[in-house]
Parts: structure tokens; C-alpha cells; sequence
């Protein structure tokens, strides 16, 4: 009890209020203003990198970069471009925050999960992000919440945490026998948001679904995993419900935003300097002074809204493994559309094995059919072409392949 209380003071205490006026703030500033105050965030994340840091240091020494040069977002492409591999085994060079620091690990989607530091900055930095952006969707600090997103492990169904007014639930053990279990908790506490991951969600509508029973939630965030259209229909329609989703990641070093229900993501004020590239974001963190990310490659895929005076990005298509490879070299994404308006299906995953064939493992709702079966098919080579080769293959809820952290994705790419 002690220490809900002392984490709850940490991040949402005196300091925490203090701070979300601050970041409130940005969110008013006109765009010249932002940018002023974003190129001094800069100049003052890259004079404390190369003085306190020797992982900068020695990197712009090695490339005998003048610091003096970069004044704004359009010179740091004189900087080198850093990867999670360049850092892996130097985050403790890359740190000069104080000791009291907290510790966190990426969800290692790719197979190598990265350390990365947060200090008390930082934190109250992202609190204070995640609070804007969900008042935005209707929630105020304090209302009941239920959270499915990976806090409690296997052996812990649920946990309260009074001060926080959150009703914790593994996001471990949905199953159909612990189904009920999750009905009735969520059913009972009347939580005004939920925050859980995409599949966590779809994997308790399908069981309302299956039920013939809803919930009623007014308002739910969802992040950590790309959020499919299929996903969102189906957990609106029995959640009765409106999602709002945020792309970011655990080296916080982007936040793209859903300001509007179904609307495109925004960037996050003065939260980092995204170069969007064809294959990958080129990101710089502003939130997190004392573990600096300077232009840091991250690997997934954006769609970015041409005739937008702002950054408008009309989707997140998640990681280049998230792509089908035909043989002509084609990359095919957006393989969510395939499922879109298709009831009679519980769960999807395409695995690509091989370029120019790949499998699609599906499980059916009781209702299935062979219009269900043709619909899919059809959508597959109206989405690829009449020259691709799959196999649909029908499987049990546990045969699909998740990571560790119980996360789903759509596509599994191994012939990258």
C-alpha cells in the first residue's frame, strides 16, 4: 500500500501537476512559437550529449562533427544516424541522469530487447503526455480505469490501486475459462476508460461476441501494438465504445497521437523531431534530457497525408517485417484490410515463409461459411493480384504465435 502510494505521488503528485500545465502549454503554442522553443530544446540536448555523455563525445568526435552547425531540425542531418545495435551495450555511456533512475526494456519484437533509462524527468514528461492526449478522448484524472496492458503477470489476475483509481487485470490470461472472470470484473467496476493492448481487446470481443453479451466503456486507448480497422470495429461495436490510439515506443523517442476518433495520428508538441523516411522514422527525443536518443532509427512504417500543411499521418503500418514480399519484389502492407467487415472470423495471422507464398491461419467464429472462406479469398487477390499464391489454414485460438509479452501481430514475415 505504501508504495502505490509513493508511486502514485511520484507520477501524478505536486510535481506531476506542475509539469502538465507545462506540457498543456505546448499544446497552445502557435507553430512559429513551437519551433523557437524546439530548436532551443535542441541546441541544449546537444551541448549536455557531447559535454556529459561519452557515447557522444566519441561518436561526433569520430565523425568530426561541429555542434555549432546544428541549429535547428533541418541541420541534424549532419548527425549520424544511431540504431538500437549501435547502443545496445552502451546505454550506461549514453546516461548522465542521477542514480535514481528507473530501468525498462523494449518488448524485443525483433529479438533483441534494448535497456533504456528513465529518470524522474522523463516520467513525469511522459505522465504528463498521456494525460493530454487521453482528456482529449473524454477521461479526467481520477476517473475508474481498467488496465489490461501487461502489468501482472500469469500468477495475479487483478490488482486495485485505490490511489490511482485503476483496476489492473492480466492481460496473461484471457481465455475462454477465465472469460467470465473478466466479464464481470469490468462489468461491476463501470470503468469510464480502458487502456490495454489492441489484442488484448479483440481477444475479449470475440468472447462477447461468442456470448451474445457487450460491455459499456465510454472511452478506450489503446497502444504498444498496432491497432487494426478490423480490431477497432470490432472492439467499438461490443464496448460500445470510442478508441483513440497512440503509436510511441519504450526509448521514447516519438509519439504520434489520435486527436480525433478515427482520425489521423499528429505528432506530440515539443515530445521529440521525427524525419520520416521511406523505411523507417528518424527520431530525436526532447523529453528525456538525460538520456539523449539523437536521431535514433526506428523501424516501422508510416503513411504520411500529402495534402496536410501539418504532419498528418494517415496510418501506422508497423514494422517492415510487417509487409508481405511478393516475387516481383512488391511489398504488400495494410493486409488488415483483407479482414475488414468479415464477422465469422475470430483471429488472423499471415506467416510468409518463403517469397511469393505465404499462409493465412484463421479461427472461425461458430458461424463461418464458405462465403466467409470465398470473401477472404477474394479480398486477398483483389489486395495483391490474381498471380499470388497463399493457402488458408484453419487453427485453434492457441496456435497463434504472440511474443513474449503476450503481444499479436497480424503479419509474421520470415522470409526477410
Amino acid at each position: 500500500m505504501l508504495k502505490a502510494f509513493i508511486n502514485h505521488q511520484l507520477k501524478y503528485g505536486p510535481l506531476f501537476k506542475k509539469r502538465l500545465r507545462k506540457i498543456r502549454e505546448f499544446h497552445e503554442f502557435s507553430e512559429d512559437k513551437r519551433l523557437i522553443i524546439e530548436s532551443e530544446k535542441l541546441q541544449q540536448l546537444l551541448k549536455l550529449a557531447y559535454q556529459k555523455s561519452s557515447f557522444y563525445k566519441n561518436l561526433y568526435d569520430q565523425y568530426g562533427v561541429n555542434l555549432s552547425q546544428v541549429q535547428n531540425r533541418e541541420d541534424l542531418k549532419i548527425l549520424p544516424v544511431i540504431t538500437k545495435q549501435d547502443i545496445k551495450h552502451k546505454v550506461d555511456e549514453i546516461y548522465f541522469g542521477k542514480p535514481f533512475k528507473h530501468t525498462a526494456y523494449t518488448s524485443g519484437t525483433s529479438g533483441s530487447p534494448l535497456k533504456v533509462y528513465y529518470s524522474l524527468d522523463c516520467v513525469l514528461n511522459e505522465a504528463s503526455y498521456n494525460e493530454v492526449f487521453r482528456n482529449n478522448g473524454g477521461h479526467q484524472l481520477g476517473q475508474k480505469v481498467v488496465s489490461l496492458r501487461g502489468v501482472l503477470g500469469r500468477s495475479q489476475l487483478k490488482s486495485y490501486d485505490r490511489f490511482a483509481n485503476t483496476l489492473f487485470l492480466s492481460s496473461y490470461n484471457l481465455n475462454e475459462k477465465n472469460f467470465q472472470f473478466y466479464y464481470n470484473e469490468i462489468k461491476n467496476f463501470q470503468p469510464n476508460t480502458i487502456l490495454a493492448y489492441p489484442s488484448s481487446l479483440e481477444i475479449l470481443s470475440n468472447y462477447l461476441q461468442k456470448n451474445g453479451l457487450e460491455l459499456h466503456v465510454p472511452v478506450i486507448f489503446t497502444s504498444s501494438e498496432t491497432l487494426y480497422d478490423f480490431q477497432r470495429e470490432k472492439i467499438e461495436r461490443y464496448f460500445n465504445t470510442k478508441v483513440y490510439d497512440r503509436y510511441g515506443n519504450a526509448e521514447r523517442t516519438i509519439s504520434l497521437i489520435q486527436k480525433k476518433h478515427q482520425g489521423d495520428y499528429k505528432e506530440a508538441p515539443l515530445y521529440s523531431i521525427n524525419e520520416y523516411k521511406k523505411d523507417c522514422i528518424i527520431t530525436t527525443n526532447l523529453i528525456s534530457p538525460t538520456f539523449p536518443l539523437i536521431r535514433y532509427q526506428v523501424d516501422d512504417l508510416v503513411q504520411l497525408r500529402k495534402d496536410s500543411d501539418e504532419v498528418s499521418i494517415k496510418e501506422i503500418t508497423g514494422r517492415i517485417d510487417d509487409v508481405l514480399l511478393l516475387e516481383d519484389g512488391t511489398q504488400i502492407g495494410r493486409m488488415d484490410l483483407v479482414f475488414k467487415g468479415v464477422e465469422n472470423v475470430l483471429y488472423a495471422q499471415i506467416i510468409q515463409e518463403r517469397i511469393g507464398f505465404f499462409t493465412v491461419n484463421l479461427v472461425k467464429a461458430k458461424n463461418f461459411s464458405i462465403k466467409d472462406k470465398n470473401n477472404i479469398e477474394q479480398n486477398i487477390i483483389n489486395r495483391i493480384g490474381e498471380l499470388s499464391q497463399f493457402k488458408l489454414n484453419f487453427v485453434q485460438e492457441k496456435d497463434l504465435i504472440k511474443t513474449k509479452k503476450g503481444k499479436y501481430k497480424l503479419v509474421i514475415n520470415r522470409a526477410l
